[in-house]
């Protein structure tokens, strides 16, 4: 099954977008590779944000890892 691409268009000006294609160029990448994981990164970070918001209001305790390997039966020298 083909995918159905869209065409997203954004409004820079002369200044904006010297300087995204000067950050894309300088990472090797298109600008339309950079806007696409610009706008990826900022989604994935308010998901983490909520997620931890989340979690923060649950009130749930921590376990040191340490713990955590000795609960599972392993010792420090097995990892």
């Amino acid at each position: 099954m083909a995918t159905l691409e869209k065409t997203l268009s954004i409004r820079l000006s002369p200044e904006e977008r010297l300087a995204a294609e000067e950050y894309a160029r300088e990472r090797r990448m298109s600008l339309a590779q950079f806007a696409r994981e610009s706008m990826l990164e900022k989604i994935e970070d308010a998901y983490d944000l909520k997620v931890y918001t989340a979690w923060l209001k649950s009130r749930r305790k921590t376990v040191p890892f340490e713990d955590l390997v000795k609960e599972c039966g392993f010792s420090e020298e097995e990892l």
